[in-house]
């Protein structure tokens, strides 16, 4: 170890250095991220309920004028409903699961390279007499430790419910705790024993390898279950790196202060003499100006950090899920890179090459496992519409059906207060930041039709598709739906808590009938919609169908429901499974 242990040049100073950063960038981000989400939030709904410079336009809108606007919607085949029905289900349910085979494939080296540091790193005679470390055992124990963010991300990517979480991390727990018992009871080395020579001890104990599982990776597993609350998550990644920046210009002033103690105390003295001040007067106002002139500096680069991200994010070269596992991985690499600057401070460079070796390896598991979103599938696009007073419940199933369907097609809807916290994209919440929000408003027919041609069909680089939301003023959003409806291939409506008050909700449902063929609907009701006012509104709708509709002759009885009685996964797989037929049956009429 170093001589002296806290110097600036030591390992304990890197690490104190580390941990300033991390853990200072982490609060950050969680203040900052909530209170901005929280204005972002307020802001969408007061833009929503003022109005745009154009009258709401007409409902007509056909089928065959969508298909050209909308892009790869429908395509001819012979195969039959059920046929596109069960392949489209099946690749929404193998998408998170290919998805996170990549991540595991790309975390592999991440793992070995910080085994192999940490081997290297603590197996020197000082740090650990016994050698133990250089033991191969050792080396899978800590492989399988530094493996762990390949199991949080698995947690991240497949919407698992309670049961499957549970077997994937005692799957984990159970490997590790095979690895410490053996590691614990064979014998390692040989040591001098009163001249002797005798089977020496691994120097493991079940304490000792619980301790080093919570020293690396509790802290950033806590850290990350706090910014996955969904009040933060859809930003997070973006603050953590700007506040990442700030928090490194902090850190380098104390730096200075310490090392160039001299000139910071010549410009506190230059204060007390140029302003008459009290030295320590002198001295605070000295230190708030040096402390703000750096976070001014580190913002800048933090700004141009974040600007780099949504320039990625437009050129599809990043999507949101894989910037969060990216914070994920550079997280977990930081609060590694902090650990092994207890064994000197060169070592945490292996934390920052792991990272990066991750990345190379990422881009080059698609490869590997390509995805299937290629001309030759069928990629359907949903349309999402809900009764804006669901809240929570909304978001839930929301979050739910967008995790498997962003596999197969992109999801339209028409933006409000509900989702805003879940759907912002990163040029959106820049856009908030630099006051320009309002003009991703649609506030004319113009802007209407440029929105429906600029819906994005393309899948990302990491082979999921998005969500297209419409950010519309009161006397847009009608426009807006009326050449959306019949555009898409799946119409999704969550009737949950449908009451007479939503009167915008029977103006979509009009719609939906005059434009959309009910084989190609998804109504989802539950014991909160009001049923009566449902069925008199159908019975309106029906009544009034023009010859033209697709819908044109049939009963109120013919519209079927979905009843969704719980959240729970077999309910949800069964809307999945609705979905998928109603995309099936879209495709085989087209």
């Amino acid at each position: 170890m170093p001589a002296v242990a806290l110097s600036l040049n030591s390992g304990f100073g890197i690490f104190f250095g580390l941990l300033f950063v991390v853990l200072l960038a982490s609060l950050m981000t969680i203040l900052l991220s909530w209170l901005l989400l929280s204005r972002y939030k307020k802001s969408v709904g007061q833009l929503m309920l003022a109005c745009g410079n154009s009258t709401t336009a007409t409902a007509e809108y056909s089928r065959h004028e969508a298909d050209d606007t909308l892009g790869p919607g429908l395509a001819c085949s012979n195969i039959s409903a059920d046929s596109h029905a069960d392949l489209l289900y099946r690749r929404m349910i193998a998408g998170p699961w290919l998805y996170a085979a990549r991540y595991a494939l790309a975390g592999m080296p991440f793992a070995v390279v910080m085994s192999v540091s940490f081997g290297m790193a603590f197996s020197q005679a000082q740090i650990n007499p016994l050698g133990a470390a250089d033991h191969p055992l050792q080396f899978l124990l800590m492989g399988w430790l530094f493996a762990w963010p390949v199991v949080v991300a698995a947690l991240l990517i497949t919407k698992l419910n309670w049961q499957n979480r549970c077997a994937l991390l005692c799957g984990y727990f159970v490997i590790l705790i095979i690895l410490g018992a053996l590691l614990t009871l064979m014998p390692t080395e040989a040591i001098s024993l009163w001249g002797k020579r005798a089977i020496g001890w691994s120097g493991e104990t079940p304490t000792r390898v619980a301790a080093k599982w919570f020293m690396l990776n509790l802290v950033p597993t806590l850290l990350l279950i706090t910014f996955r609350n969904r009040r933060i998550r859809a930003v997070a990644p973006l603050v953590l790196a700007f506040m990442t920046a700030v928090a490194t210009g902090l850190l380098s002033v104390l730096l200075w202060l310490v090392i160039n103690h001299q000139h910071f105390q010549a410009a506190s003295d230059f204060l007390t003499v140029a302003f008459a001040m009290r030295a320590n007067t002198a001295f605070i106002i000295t230190l708030i100006l040096i402390t703000l002139a750096a976070c001014g500096v580190f913002a800048v680069l933090g700004g141009w950090l974040s600007q780099k991200i949504r320039q990625g994010y437009l050129a599809k070269s990043l999507s949101d899920l894989s910037l969060s596992l990216d914070a994920v991985w550079l997280l977990f690499a930081s609060c590694y890179a902090i650990v092994l600057a207890l064994a000197g401070p060169g070592w945490a460079v292996f934390g920052i090459a792991a990272f990066l070796l991750y990345k190379f390896s990422l881009k080059h598991t698609y490869k590997l496992l390509p995805s299937h979103q290629s001309d030759a599938y069928f990629c359907p696009t949903l349309l999402v519409l809900r009764v804006f007073s669901l809240g929570k419940r909304s978001e839930t199933l929301f979050d739910t059906i967008a995790a498997y369907w962003r596999y197969i097609g992109t999801i339209q809807l028409i933006a409000g207060t509900d989702l805003a916290q879940s759907t912002v994209a990163p040029h959106q919440f820049l856009s908030f930041i630099t006051g320009k929000l309002k003009g991703l408003f649609i506030d004319s027919e113009a802007a209407v039709n440029r929105s429906i041609r600029a819906i994005d069909h393309r899948p990302d680089a990491d082979g999921r598709f998005r969500i297209n939301d419409f950010l519309c003023h009161q006397d847009t959003w009608q426009s807006v739906l009326s050449k959306l409806v019949a555009g898409n291939d799946v119409v999704l409506m969550d009737l949950r808590n449908f009451q007479p008050e939503n009167q915008g909700c029977i103006f979509e449902i009009n719609q939906l009938l005059q434009s959309v063929s009910v084989h190609r609907l998804v109504l989802v009701v539950d014991n909160t919609t009001d049923r009566q006012l449902f069925r008199e509104v159908l019975l309106a709708a029906c009544a009034g169908l023009p010859l033209g509709s697709p819908n044109s002759g049939i009963s109120a009885d013919e519209v079927q429901l979905f009843e969704l009685k719980s959240d729970h996964a077999k309910a949800l797989r069964m809307l999945l499974m609705r979905l998928s037929a109603a995309a099936g049956g879209a495709k085989s009429v087209a």
